[in-house]
C-alpha cells in the first residue's frame, strides 16, 4: 500500500520536469536510522524516506527533512518551544521529520500508527503546536504549497 500515491503523481507531473526525479535513502540506511532511533518507523514516514529522503535539491530544499536531519531535528525541537516560551508536553518518544531555518517543526509521537497524525509549530504563526493531520496530508499540502514558487523561480 502506498500512502503517498497522491503525492507520488504530483510529483512525477509538475515537479519532476522542473527538479527531476526525487532521490532517496537505501532500505539499510533507513533500517539503520531505526536502530539508532529505537523504534519502528511509521509505513508512511518509511515510504517517504525510500523516495524522497536524500533529495537536497529537490521541491523541500532549504528545509531539514531528510534522513540526515531528523536526529538533530529531534535534539533541536524541545529548544524551539522552550525559546518561544511555549509550554508543550512532547511525548518520551516522537520524531521531528520537518525543520525550517529554526524558526518551524513539524513532527509525529512514535510508536505511531502506519500514517501518523502529525504536530506543527512556527514562531509567530500560532501560540501553541497544532495538530495538521496525517503526515501524508502534511507532505502533500507542502509540495502544493511550495510548488508555485518553484515554478516562479525556473520561468
Amino acid at each position: 500500500m502506498s500512502y503517498l500515491s497522491a503525492i507520488h503523481e504530483i510529483h512525477r507531473n509538475s515537479i519532476e520536469p522542473l527538479l527531476g526525479a526525487a532521490r532517496g535513502c537505501s532500505v539499510s540506511e533507513v533500517d539503520e536510522l531505526e536502530r539508532t532511533l529505537g523504534f519502528t518507523l511509521p509505513a508512511a514516514y518509511r515510504e517517504y524516506l525510500l523516495w524522497m529522503g536524500k533529495d537536497y535539491d529537490g521541491i523541500f530544499r532549504g528545509s531539514d527533512c531528510f534522513i540526515d536531519n531528523v536526529i538533530e531535528n529531534n535534539s533541536w525541537l524541545p529548544e524551539l518551544l522552550t525559546e518561544n516560551g511555549i509550554k508543550f508536553d512532547l511525548p518520551e518518544d516522537y520524531l521531528a521529520f520537518f525543520m525550517h531555518q529554526g524558526y518551524a517543526a513539524a513532527w509525529f509521537t512514535v510508536p505511531a500508527e502506519p500514517d501518523p497524525q502529525c504536530w506543527y509549530f512556527a514562531e509567530g504563526d500560532t501560540e501553541m503546536p497544532v495538530q495538521k493531520g496525517s503526515f501524508s496530508s502534511v507532505i502533500l499540502t507542502q509540495i502544493q504549497s511550495l510548488l508555485p514558487v518553484i515554478r516562479g523561480k525556473l520561468v
